[in-house]
């Protein structure tokens, strides 16, 4: 199935299981499954095993109560079966002996951790957010922080409270970056071995580059070589002798200073807080983008407990890093004795730094109190929300109306070269566009396929400019079709198929064959009768003639057996398009492959999954989608139609690929399209819907998607939309282009949607310290300031507000900094934390919800949501939906006959408006309808007249220039052919169609006299009569002139045209993309052009040339054809910029004779 298409699809899936008569199979190893817009938490998610060494010691007691074969006597008699060591007496006592354990161990990352396993992290790297802001990382694995004990000991150990915490061996913490900056003097002391330190007199050592987040870069055994009181104390690690210091694997390390490390982590207590700052987020995902419907999201959750700075008054860069607290509990004892202090020893004396293992780090700016936030950017967002086109400002300044129209309806111009060479614009448009599109109607004369693409080019005649977006759309299909080896190599194969056997069942037909099934079945009678006349009496032989009357029967391009041809073609199409029945004859059912049914024929799989993604835009370039960037600027969100016939254009373009058979209509291109359609017209297995396809949409290109990647989207069907007949997916398609823009595709129209609600992922939200910090007067300290949730642990009594909205209670007493926060080490004192919660949920007298809050313990989750920031939202709603059954989708492939005949109009749209306090009426203007042009070739113009005149006004031109060029016309395989000399000739009668050479060269190099430039040179070709009656000149080329064309030979800065002006053939040189070109270029030496595929016409009028004086030769060769070519250079002068055209005094004779070439 396409990935894009994976929400439709798993929606039609769960379907499928709930009509099922089969039980689904239950999970129990998975959490229960949330409802949507719900979120389950736990305090911790502690695998079964956490990393380490284990071992397995199994021995196994036998008893026994039998009679004692000597005394008789019953007794219970005990044997015990296990693995021993001792040898080679077997023990007989398991508690004394030696046995034989068996080892094992579970893996579980230490020193690195894979980046997949991290989900998201905030703020993300690179952004802003205010210095209160308490750093967290979101794990895919809800394991992952308790896959390993930070310590040997409790509560390092295991689950402590009453077995409701434990404590992670993970800890994000956020630094300045001057706390990581390490100078050249300690980076040799501390013998980094990645840091090379180099003087130029080997004395002192010299500033070394730090790396961006502060981490450098080293293996383990590196980390673990560096004196032990200059980093975590690993010697208690079981593996430390055996793996750990020989270990290879990469890891980087930050070193604090050893002060730092102590505010932070310097008592067994401060390390135990990191228990309150880890819990696990269940959700469920449906309506995130990429994420599909109904699926359960476990996501663990690491918080720092160190702020930002708060008290700036400018941006100031921060550092925060994942870190491993692994035997920091050893640590701590080892640098922070809480007993009597030894003896220091020297070594650790001198250590001032110590090495931390950082797993993750990015970078973002803290700023100053009271920025801009999610709410500020979700407002601003829903004040500029407008369809997919140039703000309204840009379009303001447009004066033309039609140009306006045009850029109104999402056109751009782009740089487009027609087929003669010349280099000029075009409107382009890609498939997003601000307002509905109607399809072609029944009676439209669009082509329902092309060959080249060109067909689907429009000519805007208001504005002269060429409309190439239908046509670059076809050209795109069939880019991606080539590049995608599996779907062309399943194309070629299907097409094959499909054409090889119709033609088989077509020849059987045409030939009166039997079947083979008849064949074979004939074979038992005729064995019978053999047998029966080798039993008979013998008679004489008698040899059979063949009848004489039979003919070979015609092929399948014939016109009496195309249609029979065509009939097995659409029917052998048809069938491979299907599902298996294994009932049926031929193994084909009469349900079209729908993605949960096995289709006949695998190609065709891949074929229809492809076009389906096709219709959900997946593998679209974004250029295409987007194709100016004033469509859609940063912090903006842009409704748009999706544009049938521009996808209709993309899918022909790949379908018109692997085409080795067919004859140039393609009747297998169209009956891919038709089998589609009526797959498209197929009930949804289980629904009561057809296959659904997009319509419309929206883009958010911010930097909100970035914050938040899993942005949830909620588009309901209206309140009064029966929801046991509309079945579908609410939600076609939601997906990230890329880390700061979303794109969402629905198949309703926006006149029926009821809301649109953008809202902050669950597991994505912000943590924060309080509402705000206010700055302290004098020298008193700042003081936070808390709105705390009004929890419950009573579910029948949850304290909402009048939106829906959980209630909210300012916190008592007011709070001091000193009191839940360190203004100096700007940490969280997590037991005053706690005590401020318990408080506030059961004695404060604001709180209307203290009766059913009755946990005495404060763990992890009720602080989790205290310090999680509001759940904002965005909501577009309109007022007044209006409710439309769905209408199947349809591929063009050409009118039909018996449908009506004109197009539905288009409905105007009104898209939803923001609220609250968000008046958004938006309503796109429709597009103009083009009429499609039928173009005369490009290379052919007929009726235009080139009859060279002199234009401008004034004195007479002075110091005109003489003919500047020679020319001489030959067949191209001749090396070279002097002008005007009869031996070389052109022959007239030939086998194959003839290339001719203009070979224009110019007789003089540049001089400094030439102040002239050359704007065209256009030679006269005399053709035959059109009616064959009409006396002419000698004509070289025979009428009609129908070969592809003429083209430059080396000077492609010009470019060659034909006109034909009654019998003359008229070949146009002109500068590409310029009036005139100085005749002081050197360039314009060689201006040389080939005329291909010419039909030389017969002699009229048989002369006698002599050879030219000083050609070495004399005489008259005779029944030559003599062909009079003229020409004529267009210059412009400097003075005035007039312009003047130069005529040949001597037109060009081009001889022809009467013999033949069959040279090819």
């Amino acid at each position: 199935m396409a990935t894009a298409a994976l929400l439709a699809n798993q929606h039609v899936a769960q379907q499928i299981a709930a009509s099922s008569p089969l039980p689904a199979q239950a999970d129990h190893a998975d959490p229960t499954m949330v409802g949507q817009g719900k979120m389950k938490l736990y305090s911790f998610y502690e695998p079964s095993l956490v990393g380490g060494e284990y071992w397995i010691d199994a021995f196994q007691t036998i008893s026994v109560d039998a009679p004692d074969p000597e005394t008789q006597k019953r007794s219970v008699q005990k044997r015990s079966v296990f693995n021993y060591l001792s040898k080679p007496t077997p023990p007989t006592d398991p508690e004394n002996a030696v046995r034989q354990v068996q080892k094992f161990e579970v893996v579980a990352p230490q020193f690195s951790i894979p980046l997949d396993d991290i989900d998201t992290h905030y703020p993300p790297d690179g952004h802003q957010d205010e210095g209160r802001v308490l750093p967290h990382v979101v794990f895919n694995d809800p394991h992952l922080p308790w896959e390993r004990w930070p310590g040997d000991e409790d509560p390092f150990r295991g689950p402590s409270a009453g077995n409701r915490e434990s404590v992670p061996w993970l800890a994000v913490i956020v630094f300045d970056p001057e706390e990581l900056l390490l100078d050249a003097t300690e980076i040799s002391e501390l013998k980094i071995p990645t840091m090379k330190v180099i003087s130029a007199d080997g004395a002192q050592p010299l500033p070394t580059k730090v790396p961006p987040s502060g981490a450098y870069p080293m293996s383990v055994q590196d980390y673990l070589s560096i004196n032990k009181y200059s980093r975590v104390a690993y010697e208690k690690d079981p593996l430390f002798d055996d793996e750990l210091s020989i270990s290879q694997e990469g890891m980087k390390a930050i070193f604090p200073k050893k002060d730092l490390f102590k505010e932070l982590f310097g008592t067994l207590d401060l390390l135990e807080q990191s228990k309150s700052l880890a819990h696990v987020r269940n959700i469920n995902t449906t309506g995130m983008p990429d994420a599909g419907v109904g699926e359960t999201g476990l996501f663990s959750v690491i918080i720092s407990r160190r702020t930002g700075p708060v008290n700036l008054t400018v941006p100031k860069t921060q550092m925060a890093h994942l870190i491993s607290i692994e035997h920091f509990d050893e640590t701590i004892k080892r640098d922070f004795h809480p007993g009597p202090s030894p003896p220091i020893p020297a070594e650790q004396a001198k250590a001032t730094r110590i090495g931390l293992v950082s797993l993750f780090s990015w970078t973002y700016t803290a700023l100053p109190p009271n920025p801009v936030n999610f709410l500020d950017s979700m407002i601003a967002i829903g004040n500029s929300t407008q369809v997919l086109r140039p703000d309204k400002e840009i379009l303001a300044n447009v004066k033309n109306a039609n140009l306006k129209k045009r850029l109104d309806s999402g056109y751009v111009f782009s740089r487009w070269r027609a087929q003669t060479g010349e280099e000029t614009v075009a409107f382009n448009r890609g498939p997003l566009v601000p307002a509905p599109v109607a399809s072609p109607g029944s009676d439209s004369k669009w082509p329902g396929s092309s060959n080249y693409g060109t067909d689907y080019q429009i000519l805007d005649k208001d504005l002269g400019v060429m409309d190439v977006s239908y046509s670059s759309a076809w050209q795109l299909g069939k880019t991606l079709a080539i590049a995608d080896r599996v779907f062309a190599a399943a194309l070629m194969r299907f097409r094959g198929l499909v054409y090889n056997k119709a033609a088989s069942e077509t020849r059987t037909t045409v030939s009166t064959m039997n079947p083979a099934g008849a064949l074979f079945e004939s074979i038992s009678s005729h064995l019978d009768k053999m047998v029966d006349l080798s039993k008979s009496s013998p008679v004489t032989p008698v040899r059979l003639a063949p009848p004489q009357n039979k003919q070979i029967a015609a092929g399948i391009n014939d016109s009496v057996v195309q249609p029979t041809f065509q009939d097995n073609l659409k029917t052998e199409t048809f069938k491979q398009m299907k599902a298996q029945d294994l009932t049926a004859g031929d193994g084909a059912g009469t349900a079209w492959y729908n993605g949960f049914n096995k289709p006949v024929n695998s190609d065709w799989a891949v074929i229809a999954n492809w076009i389906t993604s096709k219709l959900f835009l997946e593998g679209i370039p974004a250029q295409y989608l987007i194709v100016d960037p004033s469509h859609l600027p940063m912090e903006r969100l842009r409704f748009f139609h999706i544009d049938p016939n521009w996808l209709d254009c993309l899918i022909d373009g790949a379908l018109s690929t692997c085409n080795h058979a067919d004859r140039e209509d393609d009747i297998i291109r169209k009956l891919i399209k038709d089998g589609y359609n009526e797959y498209l017209q197929q009930l949804q297995p289980g629904g009561k819907y057809t296959p659904q396809t997009p319509k419309f949409g929206f883009i958010l290109r911010s930097a909100v998607v970035k914050a938040f990647p899993g942005l949830h989207i909620d588009i309901p069907f209206p309140k009064t939309v029966d929801t046991t007949i509309e079945t579908r997916a609410p939600i076609s398609h939601l997906t990230a282009i890329n880390d700061t823009t979303l794109m969402c595709l629905l198949d309703r129209l926006p006149e029926e949607l009821e809301k649109i609600q953008l809202t902050q992922p669950p597991h994505q939200q912000r943590f924060s310290l309080g509402e705000s910090i206010t700055p302290g007067k004098d020298l008193d300290p700042p003081s936070v300031e808390f709105e705390l949730l009004e929890l419950v642990t009573d579910k029948d009594h949850i304290p909402l507000g009048d939106e829906g909205q959980w209630d909210r209670i300012p916190a008592k007493p007011p709070i001091s900094s000193t009191t839940v926060w360190d203004p100096h080490t700007r940490c969280m004192d997590m037991p005053e934390l706690k005590t401020l919660i318990l408080n506030n949920m059961t004695k404060n007298p604001q709180n209307k919800s203290c009766e059913f809050y009755k946990d005495p313990i404060v763990t992890s989750l009720p602080i989790a949501l205290q310090l999680n920031d509001p759940c904002y939202y965005l909501n577009y709603k309109n007022l007044t939906p209006v409710y439309q059954p769905q209408t199947p989708r349809q591929l063009w492939s050409g009118p039909t006959a018996g449908a009506p005949t004109t197009a539905p109009t288009p409905p105007t749209p009104a898209l939803p408006i923001a609220s609250p306090n968000l008046p958004i009426a938006i309503i796109p203007s429709q597009p103009t309808t083009a009429p499609i042009q039928t173009l005369t070739p490009p290379h052919i113009q007929t009726g235009i007249s080139t009859t060279p005149t002199l234009k401008g006004t004034g004195p007479a031109i002075t110091g005109t220039p003489h003919i500047q060029y020679t020319i001489s016309i030959f067949p191209d395989y001749l090396p070279y052919a002097k002008a005007s000399h009869p031996d070389f000739t052109i022959p007239t009668h030939n086998t194959y169609l003839m290339d001719l050479i203009f070979s224009i060269k110019r007789t003089n190099l540049p001089s400094a006299n030439d102040t002239f430039s050359l704007s065209s040179i256009v030679l006269d070709i005399p053709l035959s009569p059109a009616n064959g009656k009409d006396p002419v000149p000698e004509p070289l080329l025979k009428y009609p002139y129908a070969g592809p064309g003429p083209r430059m030979l080396s000077n492609l800065r010009f470019t060659v045209s034909l006109n034909r002006v009654g019998n003359i053939l008229q070949c146009v040189l002109v500068p590409r993309g310029k009036t005139a070109v100085s005749m002081l270029d050197r360039r314009l030496m060689d201006l040389s052009f080939k005329l291909s595929q010419c039909e030389i016409a017969e002699i009229v009028k048989p002369q006698g040339v002599s050879y030219p004086r000083g050609s070495g030769k004399t005489g008259v060769v005779r029944d030559l054809g003599v062909v009079s070519v003229g020409w004529r250079e267009g210059y412009t002068f400097a003075e005035g910029a007039r312009q003047g055209v130069v005529g040949s005094d001597a037109p060009v004779a081009v001889f022809k004779d009467k013999g033949g070439s069959d040279v090819f």
